[in-house]
């Protein structure tokens, strides 16, 4: 999977976040607000390039989580990035 811009992950705004280095396709820096460490872990999976079974393999190996609990997070995650036109 790939993300249509190069992102930094900083803190921003009382939060952490990642902000594109390059301009979004309106002109500004594109922002995603990352909730969580988990979040933040998943982000940083998908800025790697892994898939959506790569990131559920390598966060198991992380977290004490259910293996579908897990895969169920990280869809919603990666759908919420499709909706924002981000990979």
């Amino acid at each position: 999977m790939k993300l249509k811009y190069d992102f930094e992950i900083t803190d921003f705004m009382s939060g952490v976040c990642a902000v594109s280095k390059q301009l979004g396709e309106n002109g500004k820096k594109v922002i995603v607000r990352l909730g969580n460490d988990t979040a933040v872990r998943m982000f940083t999976l998908i800025q790697e390039g892994n898939e959506i079974p790569d990131i559920v393999s390598a966060m198991l190996k992380e977290y004490d989580v259910e293996e579908d609990v897990l895969s169920d997070e990280v869809e919603k995650f990666v759908a919420l990035l499709h909706k924002d036109n981000i990979v």
